[in-house]
């Protein structure tokens, strides 16, 4: 029989086993035990960047839309629409917070660090004898 009528697998193997477990993979051929770097699957993040915006953006609608209907008529809080967009946008609130806190926490530590001044908790200096 000949081998121009049969598809031939390119590597010659069934199966092969990860020795890995970032996005490129070392992989081992059971039969002829050879290696190969395969390119695995990307992560969820990676292959959708856009959806990393997508909480705040629609944390910082959910806080406009319950500014906007609630502090008019204090009532409207009790509504569905803004039960639902109250813990959205207090998430928001609460993201923006930390994230504020420690941009601002970050520069002064590098402000302290440009200066050598260091916080006594954090760095004690051995003394002499």
């Amino acid at each position: 029989m000949s081998h121009r009528g049969r598809r031939r697998k390119a590597s010659g193997c069934s199966t092969a086993q990860d020795t890995g477990h970032s996005s490129t993979v070392l992989r081992q051929c059971p039969k002829a035990g050879s290696f190969k770097f395969v390119q695995g699957k990307k992560s969820f993040w990676r292959r959708h960047p856009w959806l990393i915006w997508l909480i705040p953006v629609v944390g910082l609608f959910s806080l406009v839309w319950f500014l906007i209907r609630v502090v008019p008529k204090p009532s409207r809080a009790s509504y569905p629409c803004q039960r639902l967009a109250a813990p959205l946008a207090s998430g928001f609130v609460i993201w923006a917070a930390g994230l504020l806190t420690s941009t601002l926490a970050y520069r002064k530590a590098r402000q302290f660090v440009g200066r050598r001044r260091y916080v006594s908790e954090g760095y004690l200096q051995p003394q002499p004898l």
